[in-house]
Formats: C-alpha cells, structure tokens, sequence
C-alpha cells in the first residue's frame, strides 16, 4: 500500500534528522522523544564502527574519531539494510571525500580498508573445497597449488599491518598483503608478500597452472638472471612448506 503523500514526507524529515540533528519541526512529534530516537541511532551505529575499526578508532582518538562518523553519518547516502556490513560504507567515504588528507592522517583509507577486509574475509561465503583432487603430501613447485579460496591479496600505501603508527607518513611504498581464513578456527589471518609472491599466488589461482610456471614467466618478464632465479625457486619452496603449516596451502593438484 502506497504512504500518503503527508506521512512519506514526515518519514523523510525524521530519517533527515536523524542524520544531521537538524530539521526538527516534524508535524506531531514529541521532541524529547525523537531526540532520544536520534540518539539511540547514532549510538548504535557509533558502536558498530568502532567495533569494526578499534585501531582506527585507537589512532585517531576521541575527537576526531567522533567528528569522522558525525560526518559520515550525516552526509553519506549509505543504503546498507545489514548492520554488520555498513561499516564498510565508512571506508568508501573516507576514500570518496579524500577524509584522510582533511584531518592530516594519510594513512586513513589504507588502515580502514585492512581492517574491513580481515571482517568481511571472517563473514565470507564458504567455498566447497573438493578434497579428493589434490595430494596434501607433496610439495611441487611443478604442479598447480590449491590455495585456501578463503583470502583477498589488498595493496596498501602504507605499512598499517604493522600497527606502527609513528612517522608512518615517511614510509609510503608498495605494500602487498596477503588476508585469509583459517577454516579451522575461522579467524583471519594476515602476511605481507613480496610483489612476486603476491603475482605468484593470484597467477596460479587465476589462470591454474604451476608455480613454476608462474615464475618462469615472471622471469622472463622481468629479465631476471639465472642466478637470482635460482635463489627465487628455492625461496618458494620454502615460501610454500610455511603456507601449508599456516593452512593457506592446502596441496597440490
């Protein structure tokens, strides 16, 4: 049934005040109630925020943490119906407005993005995992590795994985990190890769061939001399003897 024309407009003027506590003349309403409404919505988003970014929250500290999500509750267009994934609107506002320029902390969106991408890696849909095409036994670099399909590889600016936040603004560079679920205990788990071993293991998995394979041509690519190559195949046996202890690798095909 369609809203009368008067009551769609009420609705609208309480959802806007909701959002910026301004507007408050709404036709028929009490306004200590509606100011505990209001309330009692900001609160609870605050809190969902905050539980998704405690380091950010830590980081930025009271005030400008409480100033960030005035601003983004009040100017961000955010439809999301389910509370555990809004705060990932958060993120895309902080990059959208250049936020982190605004209150001098660079660093911002890359902080805000790891920290969502461990959460919603956690939350994932499972992906069925056919157990009996692989071998867990051997370590091959010859044929195709079966990777966890629980992770996301995110390129950061800066180094937040560290949770080392003095003079971080100095150390802007490349930084690859892989994030992935352990299914065993559902927690997510993070490690920062090379730009090789970050092209090694989304290659493979994209276009299912060998590490090897993979490395071959990214030596080629890359002109790398065969001494160097050497030293690189040797590292990725030992790179992926560390992934299955960490469940990343589960085997090879």
């Amino acid at each position: 049934m369609l809203l009368k024309k008067e009551t769609y407009q009420i609705q609208q003027q309480f959802a806007e005040y909701c959002r910026n506590n301004t507007n408050a003349s709404i036709s028929g309403a009490d306004q200590v109630r509606i100011q505990k409404y209001r309330d009692l919505v900001f609160t609870i988003v605050e809190d969902a925020l905050q539980s998704a970014y405690p380091i950010t929250h830590f980081v930025l500290q009271e005030e400008k943490w409480l100033q960030f999500v005035c601003d983004f509750f009040s100017l961000h267009p955010s439809a999301e119906p389910m509370l555990w994934k809004m705060p990932k609107q958060l993120y895309l506002f902080a990059v959208k407005n250049n936020y982190g320029d605004k209150i001098n902390c660079p660093f911002l969106s890359d902080l805000l993005l790891f920290e969502w991408k461990e959460i919603e890696i956690e939350w994932m849909e499972d992906e069925e995992i056919l157990f009996s095409e692989f071998s867990f036994l051997k370590n091959n670099l010859e044929t195709i590795p079966v990777w966890n399909p629980d992770y996301e590889i995110i390129q950061l600016s800066y180094p937040v994985h560290l949770n080392q936040f003095e003079n971080i603004e100095n150390k802007k560079g490349n930084y690859f990190i892989l994030i992935f679920r352990n299914r065993e205990t559902n927690k997510s788990h993070f490690l920062e890769l090379s730009p090789l071993l970050a092209y090694i293991i989304q290659t493979t998995h994209e276009e299912s061939i060998s590490i090897t394979k993979a490395l071959n041509t990214a030596i080629k690519q890359h002109n790398i001399d065969a001494n160097l190559a050497s030293n690189l195949k040797n590292g990725l046996d030992e790179f992926c003897k560390k992934m299955i202890q960490e469940k990343f690798l589960l085997g090879f095909n």
